[in-house]
């Protein structure tokens, strides 16, 4: 039990904080699955009104397509998306502006949910 939970410790440690190479920091990237498929006025406002004022370090938004299973609905939804990637130096720092932009697409477009994906990056500017 003893050697599981050093084990879990160290990988814990290892996840949090990557050995950067030289002229990198370490950090989070952050992606966030915005479904529900906003047409392009929408977005755009959410973008300027939300996205950019919590973040205007910047953001990186990639037009994709996803699934998910609709348990109330007895089956797998297709559905256009946009992923959105922030790098950011510290994960818990930015997780007040995480909360309130997941907060504001979920209720202006009328989502169950935003899938938040976070690991630990290496990275330069």
């Amino acid at each position: 039990m003893r050697a599981l939970s050093l084990l879990f410790a160290l990988s814990v440690a290892a996840c949090a904080a990557p050995a950067c190479g030289p002229g990198l920091s370490g950090g989070a990237a952050i992606d966030l699955y915005f479904g529900g498929s906003p047409d392009a006025a929408a977005w755009r406002s959410f973008v300027a009104e939300s996205l950019i004022r919590e973040f205007p370090e910047g953001s990186t938004t990639v037009d994709a397509e996803g699934t998910w299973l609709s348990r109330r609905q007895g089956r797998t939804i297709v559905e256009r998306s946009k992923l959105v990637t922030l790098i950011v130096p510290d994960a818990r720092a930015a997780e007040p502006g995480v909360g309130r932009l997941i907060a504001d697409y979920k209720r202006r477009f009328d989502q169950d949910s935003v899938l938040r994906v976070e690991r630990a990056v290496c990275f330069a500017f």
